[in-house]
């Protein structure tokens, strides 16, 4: 019974310290992707998306009062307009 407990208690131990290598493998890896994701970018903390990217320019936001809703693309004159 003795040889028993022994083995029970080193395959708990065994697998605890696989499981917790593994968590500080994956906190590790996603605090060092977040790190780099979050580097300064022209005085933006991240891109939205390639474009945003690629483009190099700010993106233009809608202002509040802008028409929501829907909208046919295939009719002429039904989309809302944007004030500039």
């Amino acid at each position: 019974m003795s040889d028993l407990t022994s083995i029970a208690a080193s395959t708990l131990a065994s697998l605890t310290a696989a499981a917790v290598f593994i968590l500080a493998v994956m906190i590790g890896i996603t605090l060092w992707l977040d790190r780099s994701k979050l580097r300064s970018r022209r005085g933006r903390m991240a891109a939205r998306s390639l474009d945003d990217v690629l483009s190099g320019e700010r993106a233009e936001y809608l202002p509040p009062d802008a028409p929501r809703g829907p909208v046919d693309q295939l009719k002429p004159g039904t989309s809302p307009s944007i004030a500039s």
